[in-house]
């Protein structure tokens, strides 16, 4: 499995090759990404992290409440300091069948 989330307002730095690090930084809290196995187990599912955006996830394992609610499966994390901004939160994820 592979997970990539986004932010609504991720920048555009336009030429890679003049990006700076305040750049660097910008596009680093705007987005997360990793990479492995995963497994069910009642109404949770557990990733065992191959490869990440940044590297300390790797080899980690984190797990996910899951729920259908109104025909969409929904993905809760477990309470979490996060990363980008160095406090606690909790991410939803919600995917939707297109017809």
């Amino acid at each position: 499995m592979i997970a990539v989330a986004t932010s609504n307002d991720r920048p555009n730095v336009g030429d890679a090759t003049r990006l700076r690090d305040a750049d660097r930084v910008r596009l680093f809290r705007a987005m997360w990404a990793y990479a492995g196995t995963s497994s069910l187990s009642g109404n949770s599912v557990m990733h065992e992290i191959d490869t990440s955006w940044n590297e300390f996830w790797t080899g980690n394992s984190v797990t996910r409440d899951i729920e259908v609610r109104d025909g969409k499966l929904v993905f809760t994390t477990m309470p979490r300091m996060s990363v980008q901004e160095g406090k606690s939160e909790v991410l939803t994820l919600v995917w939707e069948k297109m017809t």
